[in-house]
């Protein structure tokens, strides 16, 4: 499993860094940025579940993001569901460093690439106490927007992506592969994208 999310890791930064090289040297250099909530819906071990949050991030000449993206699950997942020894509900949240590809961002719509790499938990959270069983959680989650320039200062993104999750170990009933998967959503983007 190590392996394979250093693989995935490598993957997941290649495009961004390539961007990154092209970006920075580029001349007459612009500056922009974005913030906004998102949406998404996957799956947690066959159930169907809403996730929130929000990210926002530096934009350099159209085209390199540098920020940060966070989200929680919104579901209410019955741990007995997934444990049947397990009382209270499930909790799992992440958020980390982003980074991304603007492709052709002046066109009224297209793509970015883009990736996070960051950590978070999982535990399960009784009606009354603390929160038990916790495991402290890696992911990357690699992904592709198509996005509509709405106005200058608004863009919808329409959001694929794949998270990949490692660490969830003391959190029974759980794997990896079971909050692992395909997440599709949108995303909510206020801010100033560069000049027009």
């Amino acid at each position: 499993m190590k392996k394979l999310l250093v693989l995935a890791f490598c993957l997941v930064l290649a495009v961004p860094v390539m961007a990154v090289q092209q970006t920075l040297a580029a001349k007459g250099f612009e500056s922009g940025g974005y913030g906004g909530p998102l949406i998404a819906y996957g799956t947690v071990k066959g159930n169907g579940s809403l996730f929130m949050g929000g990210e926002g991030g530096w934009i350099a000449n159209k085209t390199f993001i540098l920020g940060g993206s966070g989200w929680g699950l919104v579901s209410n997942i019955e741990a007995n569901k997934l444990n049947p020894s397990s009382n209270g509900k499930l909790e799992l949240g992440c958020g980390g460093i982003k980074l991304g590809w603007i492709i052709n961002s002046d066109n009224l719509t297209h793509l970015v690439i883009h990736s996070v790499i960051g950590w978070g938990t999982a535990s399960y959270k009784p009606t009354n106490g603390d929160a038990t069983n916790v495991s402290n959680l890696m992911i990357i989650e690699p992904g592709v927007d198509y996005e509509i320039n709405i106005s200058p200062t608004f863009r919808l993104a329409l959001r694929g992506t794949y998270r990949i999750i490692s660490g969830l170990d003391s959190t029974p009933g759980l794997s990896n592969s079971d909050v692992s998967g395909l997440s599709l959503g949108m995303v909510f983007k206020f801010g100033g994208f560069g000049k027009e």
